[in-house]
């Protein structure tokens, strides 16, 4: 289990429509991700890859999940971007406040 919620759990290594191996993957990456910005949504304690996720069938909760969505990471990405000097962004906003 990804987290300690209680409530419905998901298993991609048990689901028809998806290739759980594919999936733990994808999780993994965008957790990297949010890891590498030093902003994950919730306190990860794993370091461990997609195929033990799926010999040990790993589960999760949608809410827990969505929370490392991509459209989260993106968003996330953006805005640390937006805040390093000398970005487009942020000579932007300066700009305008001028003005």
């Amino acid at each position: 289990m990804i987290c300690g919620d209680g409530g419905d759990l998901k298993c991609p290594a048990n689901s028809n429509q998806d290739n759980g191996l594919e999936v733990y993957g994808r999780f993994l990456e965008t957790v990297a991700e949010f890891r590498h910005l030093e902003s994950l949504p919730v306190s990860i304690k794993f370091i461990i890859n997609a195929e033990t996720f799926l010999r040990n069938e790993a589960k999760w909760h949608k809410t827990c999940h969505l929370k490392f969505a991509p459209s989260k990471l993106l968003r996330l990405q953006k805005r640390k971007q937006s805040l390093e000097p000398g970005s487009t962004a942020t000579e932007e906003i300066k700009a305008t406040a001028d003005i």
